[in-house]
């Protein structure tokens, strides 16, 4: 059994022990994971989509651009030298924007964590990895969720992935030239894409065509232990601690 799959036992209709698995995050939490990132990587620029009280923006201290159109960031959260916030949608932004005119050489690491609906991320990463260069890291939020019941459309309170996580099967699909990894990162996982290619307009392509395919899918259809199965598992701890595996897995820049 992999070392993020528990068992609970249950009886069936029977009354017969049934012994059901449960999957679960069991890593270093994402907010602690993406400031480990940040030491081992150093990179030098920085954009985020999602920023809200600027937790995930403050894991970084590189130049920093953030997007959000309700972004309340603590001042701890803007300790570096330059900050470029952009309180828009990130439909917005990226319409309006030249991110090379504020990075010329390319985004070193995006950070994936905007509206929890799966045609907005796809739009976001599309536009991301324009940014980008081709050793660039993106790093996604959410896309590897434990439980059906935080993945509707609608948030219901509490905990919400919302339905994310089709961006996984969808870069399966349209972009195998993609190098796709999940970090064992609690809440809701980690997805780590490289190999990214600016240049690329598959999915720009294909954009209408998936978001129609992937809109009647659930979590609960698709499952979640074959989701998170299409994924190579690469555990976070050890990731960190080990330096080989870091040279061998991740970007420095």
């Amino acid at each position: 059994m992999d070392q993020d799959t528990m068992e609970t036992t249950q009886p069936d209709a029977e009354g017969t022990v049934q012994r059901a698995p449960v999957m679960s995050h069991t890593g270093l939490h994402y907010l602690v994971f993406l400031k480990r990132f940040s030491q081992l990587a150093r990179p030098g620029s920085y954009l985020e989509i999602g920023t809200r009280d600027g937790s995930s923006l403050a894991a970084f201290d590189c130049d920093a651009i953030c997007v959000d159109p309700n972004m309340r960031p603590k001042p701890a959260a803007l300790n570096r030298p330059r900050t470029f916030c952009f309180q828009m949608t990130s439909d917005r932004f990226f319409h309006e924007t030249d991110v090379r005119s504020i990075f010329p050489h390319g985004v070193d690491v995006a950070f994936l964590d905007g509206m929890h609906r799966y045609e907005f991320l796809l739009r976001d990463f599309i536009n991301a990895e324009r940014c980008c260069h081709p050793r660039s890291t993106i790093v996604v939020h959410d896309c590897f969720p434990a439980e059906p019941r935080l993945t509707g459309r609608v948030p219901t309170g509490g905990a919400w992935a919302g339905d994310v996580w089709k961006l996984v099967p969808i870069l399966n699909e349209l972009r195998k030239d993609l190098v796709l990894r999940r970090l064992d990162c609690p809440p809701t996982g980690l997805l780590v894409v490289q190999n990214v290619d600016p240049g690329s307009e598959t999915l720009q392509r294909n954009y209408h065509a998936a978001v129609k395919r992937y809109a009647p899918t659930t979590l609960e259809e698709y499952g979640v232990e074959r989701l998170w199965s299409e994924v190579e598992l690469v555990k976070s701890r050890e990731l960190v601690e080990d330096e080989e595996l870091w040279s061998l897995t991740m970007s420095t820049y």
